[in-house]
């Protein structure tokens, strides 16, 4: 198949990673000047071809066909499931710890004061929702729940 890329336009893809490990992936066109004045693509989609050093494919993931006409598309790689529970681990940490200190910073008949040991137990705290959060989302996408 062949794509005419109007006057002004690149194609542009975006690799991060290491060895054979892909963090981010990011594919799009961008216009300017010319390129721009266009009514843009229609019905776009992006799919990437993963293939080794014998040119042999070993996975294509296709991105979802797009309606509308944009000049500007985009289309980026799915967030990894490994991803998704690093990312709502450190949520889960960081609002664990937030909670607790709070808790000792305000709750009534405590003496308001933030010490080694009110610290000690909000990253303790931390430590457990993030865990809990991480072990859940295992279950999850395992189909436990």
């Amino acid at each position: 198949m062949t794509v005419r890329i109007p006057t002004g336009c690149l194609f542009t893809h975006i690799v991060r990673g290491g060895g054979k490990r892909i963090t981010y992936q990011n594919a799009g066109v961008d216009c300017a000047f010319v390129g721009a004045l266009s009514s843009g693509f229609c019905n776009w989609r992006i799919d990437f071809t993963y293939a080794d050093t014998s040119n042999r494919t070993y996975r294509t993931s296709r991105g979802r066909t797009r309606p509308e006409c944009k000049i500007d598309q985009q289309q980026g790689r799915e967030q990894s499931g490994e991803a998704r529970r690093r990312s709502a681990g450190i949520a889960a940490f960081v609002a664990g710890l937030v909670v607790t200190l709070a808790f000792f910073a305000f709750w009534p008949g405590l003496p308001h004061v933030i010490d080694w040991g009110a610290i000690v137990v909000a990253v303790l705290v931390g430590t457990l929702a993030r865990w809990i959060c991480q072990s859940w989302m295992g279950k999850r996408d395992k189909g436990g729940e």
